[in-house]
This record gives structure tokens, sequence and C-alpha cells, in this order.
């Protein structure tokens, strides 16, 4: 969903919380050509991307011998599996990268828990894997991973000649129920408010959980912001649907957020339009 809010044009993008990077890739499609750096503190999920980005072919074959070994009975997929969920912290980045990518198409839902394993996830077919891990290389040629604190994201200068011409685009971790970010329950989002308002760059903010927008509206008040209310799915399952909500400090000057564009006040409440295209 959220290509349809990025701007036409872009001079450098960055993406603090990176996490399964289905924001970012559709980014990077649609921006080839600009700098591009992508973060987050979650080591695994950086090894995750660096070997994608680096060692292809060597995380092809490890996922290829796991998913043979486990497939030999039940009994020696849990073993892997555990093995491979104490794995993800290897310092050894390939290592850790191939764990991570296991857990994640062995457990439930990609919850990625040590209790998550399913053994009819062990047995599905991918024959899209390989293919897709070739994508992800090659979008990811010449981006910028790190490992850490998202803040660095949002206050160093841009690469070209203006700030101006960087977006941020932030999914930060909700409240440690993400099977990502289950180590984000400590997330301090009043540290992330004023890094947020103080950078100089232009972003955009989703996030899902209804107490997190009233004390967000307040802080991120501009007299030209906007904000959308988004039906997505979850893992594709129809039932599911979540509210998701954006806010960004810029206009992208799009349809959508003219039809859809809701003012907010400065109390923190939101003005929806009476009719699409009102004030």
């Amino acid at each position: 969903m959220i290509d349809r809010w990025l701007p036409p044009h872009v001079m450098e993008y960055r993406e603090p919380f990176v996490g399964g990077g289905a924001s970012f890739l559709l980014a990077r499609f649609k921006y080839p050509d600009v700098p591009f750096w992508i973060n987050d503190k979650d080591r695994r999920v950086t090894s995750f991307w660096t070997t994608v980005r680096d060692m292809p072919d060597a995380l092809e074959g490890n996922i290829t011998n796991l998913v043979a070994q486990a497939r030999m009975a039940e009994t020696s997929a849990e073993t892997l599996y555990a093995e491979q969920f104490a794995a993800q912290q290897s310092d050894n980045v390939l290592e850790a990268g191939t764990a991570f990518l296991a857990i994640n198409m062995w457990s439930f839902n990609a919850l990625m828990g040590p209790k998550d394993f399913r053994w009819d996830y062990v047995q599905k077919q991918r024959k899209d894997l390989s293919p897709r891990i070739r994508q992800a290389h090659a979008l990811l040629q010449g981006v910028t991973i790190t490992n850490g604190d998202y803040a660095p994201l949002l206050s160093e200068p841009a690469k070209g000649p203006s700030d101006a011409g960087v977006v941020a685009f932030m999914d930060p971790p909700y409240d440690g129920t993400e099977s990502i970010y289950k180590e984000g329950a400590g997330f301090n989002f009043d540290a992330f408010y004023d890094a947020v308002l103080a950078s100089k760059h232009n972003w955009i903010i989703t996030h899902y959980l209804r107490r997190f927008w009233p004390r967000a509206f307040k802080l991120f008040y501009y007299g030209e912001s906007r904000t959308w209310k988004v039906d997505t799915f979850l893992d594709g399952v129809g039932p599911n649907k979540r509210d998701e909500r954006l806010i960004a400090n810029f206009d992208p000057s799009s349809d959508l957020w003219r039809l859809f564009g809701a003012r907010i006040n400065s109390d923190g409440t939101i003005a929806m339009p009476n009719r699409a295209g009102g004030d």
C-alpha cells in the first residue's frame, strides 16, 4: 500500500525500521537510482538483508541443505528448528541470515517464536524462493545496511545537496507483539517523537495501534499534515483486517492525499472531510 503515497521524485530514501522489508523493496523498485539506507536494531534482520545482498549463492545453498534435512522426518525438522533458532544470534552474518530465513519459513504465520514450529510449513513447496532471493539481491546492490539506532537516519545530512530530497519511511515497533519486534516492548516513543520532530528530512510514519495516535497527533501537528485510514490484510486472511494510519510532514501531491486527507487539529483530534476533496 505504501507505494501509493510515495512522492514521484526522491533524492534519497531511508528506512530506520526495515524489518521484513516489504516497503523498502517497493521503494527500491520505484527509485532504482537514488541512495538507499536501511537500518534495524535487530541484528537478525540486518544479517538477513546483508546475506541476501552479498551472499545469495551461499544463502540458497544453506537453505536447500536445511530443507532437505528437515524433510527427512518431523523429529529431525524440530531439532533443526531449535538449532536454527539459536543460530539467529550467531556472530557469523551468513549463519544468522540463513537461520533467520529458515525460522521465518518454518514458523506459524512467520511468528518466529521458539515454539512456533510447523511441520506442514517444512513440507510446503517454495518454488518462488530462489527467484525472490535473486530479485531482492539485485535490488539490494548499492544499499547501505546498518544495525543500530534509528536516530542517525533522521539526523544525518543528505548525501546530496539538500535535505529536502530525503524521504524517511518509518513503521516503528508496535508494542512488542510484532514477530520481528518482540524485543521492542521497551521502545521509547517519546524519544522517537523528539527525533522525528527534530529531523530536517521528509518523513512518513505508519502505525496501527489506536493508542499510539492521539499522542502522536499532538506531537506531530503540522498545519499541512494529512492522515488516512487504510484497510490492509494480515497474511492475506480476509477477516483479519486492521486500520493503518499514515502521517507525514509533506504533501506528495497525490490524488489519494487530496481525496482522503484528514486535517490533524492542534489538540490531536482529526477533522475528517465531509466529502472527497473537502477541506
